[in-house]
């Protein structure tokens, strides 16, 4: 495989937290390519700064869509550039998108990750370490934790919803990864909901809350 990231980056006010179908249902619209399934991809939530009321405020520093894709397919997506869409309500306009080849890091960090029937930890974690497993890519796996609204430390639960559906997810580190696994993980992700931002993982330094 030899898959890229484009990152568009995103000029707009704001943006709900809880953005991922909406945003793939916006730019699948856009381009049917990335809805017929003739190409392979996956698509990062849009990062913000968290200004209370469920809304990120964008930041033209650092706002990017993040779309992986298949080298060959680079000229399929590249249409997005110039274009404009709306959100859950909020008008986005995309840029020129900078191409990122996959760096083999030893850390690697997914904001979202899914898995059939793992809603805890526990059975998350041991979900993964088996998908891990069968991508021979081994690694330490942790949820990050951060602190709650109680406030405890916990771990990193998050929920995507999908219409009137309500996903479970977790954030992943994995740590210690030499340099195959590394791009092995980065190239076939993790877990379900690719197209919606899950599973797709990026070098720690490239994380983004």
């Amino acid at each position: 495989m030899n898959k890229l990231d484009l990152l568009f980056p995103v000029v707009g006010r704001r943006i709900p937290t809880d953005h991922n179908y909406p945003l793939y249902s916006a730019v699948a619209h856009l381009l049917p390519c990335l809805h017929d399934g003739s190409v392979e991809f996956a698509l990062a939530p849009i990062p913000g700064l968290y200004v209370g009321q469920g809304f990120l405020q964008l930041d033209p520093a650092r706002s990017r869509l993040r779309v992986r894709v298949q080298a060959a397919d680079i000229p399929r997506v590249l249409p997005l550039a110039g274009r404009s869409l709306t959100v859950m309500g909020q008008r986005l306009c995309l840029g020129v998108p900078h191409v990122r080849a996959l760096q083999p890091v030893p850390a690697l960090y997914a904001r979202l990750v899914t898995f059939k029937n793992a809603t805890q930890p526990e059975p998350f974690l041991a979900a993964a370490r088996r998908e891990l497993d069968r991508l021979q890519v081994g690694g330490e796996l942790s949820i990050p934790e951060h602190w709650d609204k109680k406030p405890e430390r916990g771990p990193y639960r998050r929920v995507m919803r999908i219409k009137d559906t309500r996903i479970v997810c977790f954030s992943l580190l994995v740590r210690d990864l030499n340099s195959d696994e590394s791009l092995r993980l980065q190239e076939l992700g993790l877990g379900g909901r690719r197209h919606m931002g899950a599973g797709l993982f990026v070098p720690i330094s490239d994380k983004e809350e």
